[in-house]
């Protein structure tokens, strides 16, 4: 199998099913509530857009510590469409962890819920400059809803919202997202310094994996060992 010069992989996933006309198509479901392709595409290109006007440059890294709910989902390809290297977290896993991956990767976002972000925001370090929030929605209630910013995090002052607002101001942005060349000269550095970092982290063009020095450290990144995800198995390429 060989990929096109220039490859992204929330192409390779997202963006290519609507071009196939499959936008109409089911992708998610979450309780009662379904989205489509073109649904996770809006929401994706839109974040993608508020991420690069935000100060998010290619290879960077976007720390998401969110449950399984679908803004998971727009905000993996949302990150990938950005050009940014994304880099995953347990939102169950002890603080103390999540907050050594985050300094670990030097994260310029983070995207998580208030809870996570409310116990983060005394440790965050200096390279996280945006924080976007998305609420912990069980099944059945609004994985879009606005949720308020705590006090700890206001008190940061970084640049802080509701998931859905940045999505929303997004749309409202002509920021171009960059192109991504599959073999971009600055690639192979990126890949060795990935492999140094702890958890698992996904750039635009590819994947880099390695385990964390300790069992907690891998939890904590979300990573189960092994490139599992959507994001990981297009980086295989001929």
């Amino acid at each position: 199998m060989t990929f096109p010069d220039d490859f992204n992989l929330a192409d390779y996933f997202l963006f290519d099913r609507e071009r196939e006309g499959m936008g109409q198509r089911t992708a998610i479901r979450f309780g009662d509530r379904a989205w489509t392709y073109r649904d996770v595409a809006d929401r994706s290109r839109a974040l993608a857009r508020f991420l690069v006007a935000a100060g998010v440059r290619p290879e960077q890294r976007v720390y998401v510590v969110l449950p399984d709910v679908p803004p998971f989902a727009w905000s993996i390809f949302g990150i990938l469409a950005a050009g940014g290297v994304l880099t995953m977290g347990n939102p169950v896993a002890p603080i103390d962890d999540l907050a050594y991956v985050v300094d670990y990767v030097r994260a310029a976002a983070l995207i998580t819920t208030p809870e996570v972000a409310a116990q983060l925001a005394p440790r965050l370090p200096d390279c996280v400059q945006t924080i976007l929030l998305a609420p912990d929605a069980p099944t059945g209630a609004d994985p879009e809803a606005a949720v308020e910013i705590s006090g700890e995090v206001v008190r940061m002052g970084r640049q802080a919202l509701s998931l859905d607002a940045a999505i929303q101001r997004g749309r409202e942005l002509a920021t171009p997202l960059p192109a991504l060349h599959r073999d971009h000269p600055g690639r192979p550095a990126d890949l060795r310094r990935a492999r140094q970092v702890g958890g698992h982290s996904a750039q635009g063009t590819g994947c880099a994996h390695r385990g964390q020095r300790s069992a907690a450290k891998r939890r904590a990144s979300g990573c189960t060992g092994r490139c599992r995800t959507a994001a990981c198995l297009g980086a295989k390429r001929g």
